[in-house]
């Protein structure tokens, strides 16, 4: 008996084709966790422009995989060939958001759930994911940290050092660096109220500039 042979007689039994009514139930289940996937999805993006086209990415992710599922688990060459053509596959976009390589693992996951055949598991997982990533993006946020670069003469830090102890609630000094006269100060802060106090910074004498950049990063 040939390797061919002994693989075939191996899952042959282990899965059964699908009919035409178990495959429309099937896509339909697929239809309706891709739907509440692009939605969870709208409701707890937080970016300052919300991107259709990777909300349509994720709903045809889940298409396809469904698809691709049914296709390779009722043929085990299939599945072999289609793992060996994924296989060499690289994607080279860098996922700037950590909260979209979620939705994608979810997209991903409830495609092959849906493919399974376990309609059972996907519509109530992702109705119970969602839930809880749309739970979660509706916490209060803190405030997001900032980043203090001062400039100017050594002997201010004294007086920068009080004027920022009193406008922020909490501070780190990440970077001091002082070259031919010159001080360099990078801050982390949390701000108590507003930046105002960036321009009592810049009037303090000896104090050259005095700038405040808000950090990229998302604080629950």
């Amino acid at each position: 008996m040939t390797l061919g042979e002994i693989l075939k007689t191996a899952f042959s039994d282990a899965y059964s084709g699908l009919t035409f009514a178990q495959t429309v139930i099937i896509v339909l289940g697929a239809l309706m966790c891709a739907a509440m996937i692009c939605v969870s999805y709208r409701l707890t993006f937080r970016g300052a422009l919300f991107s259709r086209s990777f909300c349509a990415s994720l709903f045809t992710m889940c298409l396809i995989t469904t698809l691709l599922i049914m296709a390779v688990r009722t043929n085990v060459y299939l599945s072999l060939g289609t793992l060996g053509a994924l296989s060499v596959i690289r994607f080279r976009a860098a996922v700037k958001e950590p909260m979209d390589v979620a939705y994608m693992f979810l997209a991903v996951s409830a495609g092959v759930i849906c493919g399974s055949n376990l309609l059972g598991i996907a519509l109530p997982g992702v109705l119970f994911i969602c839930a809880v990533l749309i739970l979660i993006g509706r916490l209060p946020r803190l405030q997001a940290p900032y980043t203090l670069l001062v400039t100017g003469d050594p002997t201010a830090e004294s007086a920068v050092m009080a004027c920022i102890t009193a406008a922020t609630a909490r501070r780190k000094l990440k970077s001091k660096s002082v070259m031919g006269g010159n001080m360099e100060l990078i801050f982390e802060v949390r701000l108590k109220a507003d930046d105002a106090f960036v321009a009592d910074l810049s009037k303090i004498p000896g104090i050259t500039s005095a700038s405040l950049v808000k950090s990229a990063t998302e604080y629950l």
